[in-house]
């Protein structure tokens, strides 16, 4: 057996953190439309190469750490953003919530609605309940909602300019070996929390 040199070493190390860090469950799923990742990965759970080391594996099939990188990572990321938009909803309410305008205590008199105004005369001191001010006797005063949900909600709705889209997704592909399936999922992925309708009009 050919001796190892340093960068073999090193990338047989890493390829062993990548199997010993990853969902295999989730990876065996991104695997799955591609005919030498899925075979890699029947092979990694086959008895018959249980004693093969895992970055002997990858070489007998021809997997770079690079593609096994690139799958994982956006796989993940398109998991990540349904996440993300079956929480969007709920979060809406929050952001809505915090937009609004509400009332609390006033914090000059702490809902008192009257102040002890104390002065003095002569050396003589002398306590007068005046109105408060600030709430007008009310004990309670208007707080304008959160301005950043509030900026938040007018660019969701356009109704301001935009800084940029909602939501960025960065596509790290192969370029000689993109995964097809992973990028049309994180399209599908990009659509849904865009706005954007499917072709069978869904929205």
């Amino acid at each position: 057996m050919a001796k190892q040199t340093k960068e073999e070493r090193q990338n047989n190390k890493a390829l062993m953190r990548f199997k010993d860090n990853t969902q295999f469950e989730k990876l065996k799923l991104f695997m799955e439309e591609d005919s030498r990742l899925e075979a890699l990965s029947a092979a990694m759970i086959d008895p018959a190469y249980s004693k093969i080391p895992f970055p002997l594996l990858c070489k007998k099939f021809g997997i770079k750490l690079q593609e096994l990188q690139t799958l994982y990572t956006d796989g993940m990321r398109h998991l990540a953003l349904l996440e993300l938009s079956n929480g969007l909803p709920e979060i809406s309410l929050d952001v809505i919530e915090d937009a609004r305008s509400k009332e609390i205590v006033c914090p000059r008199c702490d809902g008192l609605k009257q102040l002890t105004v104390v002065s003095y005369e002569e050396g003589e001191e002398f306590k007068e309940e005046r109105e408060c001010p600030v709430c007008d006797g009310e004990g309670k005063v208007r707080q304008i909602g959160d301005k950043h949900a509030r900026d938040l909600i007018f660019e969701s709705m356009k109704l301001t300019g935009g800084k940029g889209p909602m939501v960025a997704i960065q596509q790290n592909f192969n370029s000689n070996q993109a995964d097809d399936r992973v990028e049309g999922l994180l399209k599908m992925t990009q659509q849904i929390t865009m706005g954007e309708r499917n072709e069978q009009g869904e929205g």
